[in-house]
C-alpha cells in the first residue's frame, strides 16, 4: 500500500473552500452569508452541516448549540461529556465557564481536533478539553470502567443525513445513562415527532433514560429540524408521551426508518 502523509490530503480548493478526506468522512469548510447577512464559517461532514460560527466574532452560529449551552447553564455541572466533536464549538464555549473543570469530547475520527483548531476555529482548544479519538460505543463503556461520571452529557453524533444506527439503540443509551447526570441529545427529526424514526428513537431513549422532554430549537415547521431531547424539563421544552417500537442492537430498523424520513416522497 502506498504511503502518504496527512499534509498531502489537505487542500485549499478554489473560492476558499477547504476539503479533507479522512479515513472516516469527507470534511469541507465553506464561508457563506447567513439570512441576516453575517458571514458564517460552516464545517460540513459528509455533506451534513456539522458546525457553524460567525466569522466576525467566532461565536457559534447554530441554534441547537446555543440551546444546548442554555440547557447546560440550568444544570451547573463541573464535568461535561460531548459525544460527537464536529467543530468543537460546544466544548470550546462551555470550557470558558469558570464552573467547568473538565470537558471530555469523543469522536471516532482522530483528525477532527486538528481540523477544528487549524482550519475551523483557528485557535487552540482550552486545556480543560480532553479529546478522546474513540468510537462512541467503546468510549462510553471505557469511561464507565475507568470510573468517570459527568454532570452533563451532550450526544451530538447525528448530523445532516447521517444517523449511525448503532448509536440509536436502547443498549447505547443505557451505557450513556450509566455515566451521566442530565443528558441532552441533538437529533434531526420531523417537528411533529410522528415519523416511525422519531417515535422509535424517542421510545428507545425513554426506555434507557426515563421521562423525556423535547424542544424544537429552530422553531421550524420544515420536514426535518433540530430537536433537542433532554432528561429534565427546561425552559421551552415539552414532555414527550408518545409511543414507538424500540431499537435494539439485535433488532434495529433505524437505518431504514431514517432513510424513509429523509427521502420518502411526500404524498400528494
Amino acid at each position: 500500500m502506498a504511503a502518504f502523509t496527512v499534509s498531502h490530503l489537505f487542500a485549499l480548493a478554489p473560492e476558499g473552500t477547504y476539503f479533507f478526506d479522512s479515513a472516516y468522512q469527507s470534511v469541507r469548510i465553506v464561508e457563506e452569508k447567513a439570512d441576516d447577512g453575517r458571514m458564517q464559517r460552516i464545517l460540513m461532514m459528509n455533506e451534513g452541516r456539522a458546525s457553524g460560527l460567525y466569522v466576525d466574532t467566532g461565536e457559534t452560529a447554530f441554534a441547537y448549540v446555543r440551546a444546548a449551552e442554555a440547557a447546560l447553564a440550568e444544570i451547573h455541572p463541573e464535568t461535561v461529556l460531548v459525544i460527537g466533536a464536529a467543530g468543537f464549538t460546544f466544548p470550546r464555549d462551555v470550557a470558558r465557564l469558570d464552573t467547568i473543570k473538565q470537558v471530555d469530547s469523543v469522536d471516532v475520527d482522530p483528525v477532527v481536533k486538528r481540523i477544528a483548531e487549524k482550519e475551523f476555529l483557528k485557535a487552540p482548544l482550552s486545556p480543560k478539553i480532553r479529546f478522546l479519538p474513540l468510537s462512541a460505543r467503546y468510549a462510553v463503556r471505557k469511561l464507565r470502567n475507568d470510573g468517570n461520571r459527568y454532570g452533563f452529557t451532550l450526544v451530538d453524533a447525528y448530523f445532516g443525513k447521517g444517523a449511525p444506527d448503532e448509536l440509536l439503540t436502547v443498549e447505547f443509551f443505557r451505557d450513556v445513562r450509566q455515566i451521566s447526570g442530565q443528558i441532552a441529545v441533538n437529533m434531526i427529526m420531523d417537528p411533529t415527532l410522528e415519523s416511525p424514526f422519531a417515535r422509535s428513537v424517542l421510545a428507545s431513549m425513554r426506555e434507557a433514560f426515563g421521562p423525556l422532554w423535547v424542544t424544537n430549537v429552530k422553531n421550524s415547521d420544515a420536514n426535518t429540524t433540530n430537536m433537542m431531547v433532554t432528561t429534565w424539563a427546561h425552559a421551552g421544552s415539552v414532555a414527550w408521551n408518545g409511543t414507538g417500537a424500540l431499537y435494539h442492537d439485535d433488532k434495529n430498523t433505524a437505518d431504514r426508518d431514517h432513510v424513509n424520513l429523509l427521502w420518502k416522497p411526500e404524498e400528494e
